[in-house]
Order: structure tokens, then sequence, then C-alpha cells
């Protein structure tokens, strides 16, 4: 179906994550409109496009537009995306070899619309260029850091994806070849399992584990135990540690999560310089779980990379992202406006 240009077209943003997927309904320009929160889809539950395809259908329901108001729809997923849009792998959610266009026409053929998809930190980076901090800036790497870490590199105003459609994968740099755990890709030491929250948290854990003689309130997060060490009654299990909860046990002065964000900003901050000698951008920006982290971290990964990086790039500006958890929706709705408008119109 031809997009009527004329019309008040709905375009829709989709931001696929590890744990949570965020679809956004937007007017030309990228006015957001409207905005849905679900848990990423798994096998268990048909399927990731599946339950984004089930969601559209409620809000289409409920809302005063059909199907035919629809544009087309703009995907981030967290993992590679082959040129012409399969998605090649993602290393934390049941995506492999799969074509988005392909799947949402037979399980949503009321739509009829274009589908557009890149990799979300590409996304997230293209929604900074549009509407963020990286806009009026051409030239961006983007670090997204979450239940994983990927990069967003645009040059020139275009994202830049590789021939295999793996650019911007610093999450799988090795960072530890001394590393036992694997990564979710199925490799070890990634920078990944140290600076996402998953990595994070773990390694928080372990350091209880070695040092209980180290007060700390995180032992509160510990499966079963007690800050005291003593079993938790059934039914009082404490909820599960984030990277929040690390973050401020840190400001507060623990031992241990001082230490676990230490390294994480040392080695970020070194991933950085890396990326930085390759890509030479204009301004890097940093999205994500560091949003929540503060001066405290972002600091040090500055300190880091200053050290590290070629002389002639340490006057590159290091800025946090402007539309925090909005910028994959943005960056993925602008990738299909791009598409039905043309990027001189969008």
């Amino acid at each position: 179906m031809q997009a009527d240009l004329s019309a008040d077209l709905i375009t829709i943003g989709i931001d696929i994550g590890g744990s949570k997927t965020k679809i956004g309904l937007f007017k030309r320009g990228g006015q957001m409109v409207a905005k849905h929160v679900i848990p990423t889809g798994t096998k268990e539950t048909g399927g990731v496009l599946q339950a984004i395809a089930d969601k559209l259908h409620e809000v289409i329901e409920r809302s005063p537009f059909g199907p035919a108001d629809i544009g087309g729809i703009g995907l981030g997923v967290p993992g590679a995306v082959a040129k012409g849009g399969v998605v090649v792998e993602c290393a934390n959610i049941d995506m492999k070899e799969v074509y988005p266009p392909e799947e949402f026409k037979r399980i949503m053929p009321e739509l009829e619309v274009p589908v557009r998809v890149c990799n979300n930190a590409n996304a997230a980076a293209l929604g900074e260029m549009f509407k963020g901090a990286g806009k009026g800036r051409e030239d961006i790497l983007l670090i997204r850091i979450g239940s994983g870490v990927g990069a967003g590199i645009i040059a020139n105003g275009k994202i830049v994806t590789g021939f295999h459609g793996l650019s911007g994968e610093i999450g799988h740099i090795c960072v530890n070849p001394d590393e036992k755990t694997p990564c979710g890709c199925g490799r070890y030491g990634c920078l990944e399992q140290y600076v996402a929250e998953p990595g994070m948290v773990r390694a928080v854990q372990r350091l209880l584990r070695e040092h209980p003689e180290i007060p700390s309130p995180l032992r509160v997060f510990r499966e079963g135990i007690s800050e005291s060490g003593a079993e938790v009654p059934a039914g009082l299990i404490p909820p599960r540690m984030k990277a929040k909860d690390i973050f401020n046990a840190a400001y507060n002065g623990d031992e241990i999560a001082d230490f676990v964000v230490n390294q994480a900003s040392d080695m970020l901050g070194n991933a950085l310089a890396f990326a930085a000698s390759v890509t030479a951008p204009e301004v890097i920006l940093l999205g994500g779980d560091l949003s929540r982290a503060g001066s405290m971290m972002i600091d040090r990964v500055k300190a880091t990379y200053q050290r590290m990086v070629y002389p002639q790039l340490t006057g590159i500006p290091i800025r946090l992202t402007a539309l925090a958890g909005d910028a994959g929706m943005v960056g993925a709705d602008y990738l299909i406006e791009e598409q039905i408008y043309g990027s001189d119109r969008v």
C-alpha cells in the first residue's frame, strides 16, 4: 500500500529490549502521541513480534484511528541486522534469522505497511540526532547500556551498519580473557559482562559471597538471604538487585558497590577511547542505565577516556543522552518517516 502523504498518518516506532519493549505512536515530525511498554516476548509467549502484534491490535482497537491511518513501522532490535532488514541474531532475546517485514505481514495482514529494521543502539543514535542531544550533528557515537551494551554509529547523518550488520557491537569486545562465565553471545570476558546491569549485579553478588566480613546494604538483595545472613522466610525474599541499587549504594559509600562501579567505569572509558579512535565522532553520547549513575560514574568514565584516547581526540565531548529511554522509539520512528516522507521532509 502506498502511503498517502497528504494524510495525517500515524507511524509506529518500536524499541525491543532484553526485558521490555517500548512502542511509540507518532505524528509526522517525531511527535509522540502515545507510548506503551510491554514485556519482551519469548518462545513461551509466542515470540517477540507476536507480543508486539498483540499489543498493536489492542491499541488500534481502542484508538480513534484504524489500520488505514498507519503509515509504517520502524523497529529497533538488540542484535545484528543484515542489509535488507533480516535480524541475524540477538544474543539476549529469541530472535534469529527473522525478517520482520514478512513476519508483520503474516501476523498483521490488515496493516499492509512498510517495516524498516535496525539495531536498537543505531535507532537510539538516530533518535538523539533527530530530537535529542545530537540534534544538529551528523557524526555521533552513542553507547547504550541496559541488559546489554551496544553502540550506534552515525556518519554523515546515516547509520553505519557494516557489511554484516554488526557495526557497533562494542559490548562484545573482550576486556577480560580470563573470565570463566560465558556471555550471552557464547564468548567470555565481553565488556557487557561488566558494564551492563546483569554483569554489575553478578559482580556484586560474587564479591558479597567472597567477602562476608564486609558489611553492605546490598546483602538484602541476595536471594533468600537477609542482611544478617539468616535465611529469609518463604514469601519474604527481597526483590532482584538492579543497577540503580548498586549506584545508590556506591554513592552512599558502600565498599563493594564502589569497587564494581569503578571497575565498570574504567572498562567503559577504555572502550570509548578505542571506539573513538576508530570512528572519530563529533560527540559521544551515553544512554541507558548510565543516566541513573550521575557524575560519580560519568566523571570516572570521562577521566579514563581522556587518559587512554589518542591525544588529538581528547576534545570530543561526552554527554548523556537527552531522550533517555525514548531514544530508541524516536529513532525507529525516524527510520520509517524517512522512508515515507524522505529525509529532507521529516
